[in-house]
């Protein structure tokens, strides 16, 4: 691994930690630590397409940037997650680059699903809601306008973002 793939991965590892505990404590994720994530993936994509008079780090930035932060904005519209869980997202996108893939932001939605789907169903098991946590998902298949009627559960999305983030990253690192 070369030095801006060690600096990317050492920057998504401590903005996923910061994140997850700004979320767990605060029940908010900071624009100073979004913008910051976005910052250092697009800078180090600007210096690596400088040093290799190449445009593709720079555009494989952006693209995760545009996949992290446009597919998580579609249940931000339907007020299913905050906008702290979609910035943070555009930022685990920019610094998407060597050593991981193209797809890895794909691969780290997959797995922040799951992460997050178990997280709600050991929450609503503990509340003692889940039949009722279970119809209400199905409802929302159906008709995804009714999340602003149906009961909410709070759940800090920012730690199933860092967790499954990192359950990717791990899993590409060891390909």
């Amino acid at each position: 691994m070369d030095g801006p793939g060690i600096v990317r991965l050492a920057g998504l590892v401590l903005l996923l930690v910061v994140a997850a505990w700004s979320d767990i404590s605060r029940g908010r994720i900071p624009n100073f630590l979004t913008f910051a994530g976005m910052g250092l993936g697009f800078g180090i994509a600007v210096a690596e397409a400088l040093l290799q008079g190449r445009f593709d780090p720079l555009a494989l930035s952006f693209l995760g940037w545009v996949a992290g932060f446009g597919i998580f904005y579609i249940p931000h519209h339907f007020k299913l997650l905050g906008r702290g869980d979609v910035k943070l997202m555009g930022a685990v996108g920019a610094l998407q680059g060597p050593p991981l893939s193209a797809l890895f932001i794909f691969h780290a939605i997959f797995y922040i699903s799951l992460t997050a789907a178990c997280m709600a169903l050991v929450l609503l098991i503990w509340q003692g809601r889940l039949l009722e946590g279970l119809k209400n998902s199905l409802r929302l298949l159906v008709k995804p306008r009714l999340a602003a009627e149906l009961p909410q559960i709070t759940l800090p999305y920012g730690v199933a973002i860092a967790a499954g983030t990192l359950w990717a990253v791990s899993l590409a690192l060891m390909r």
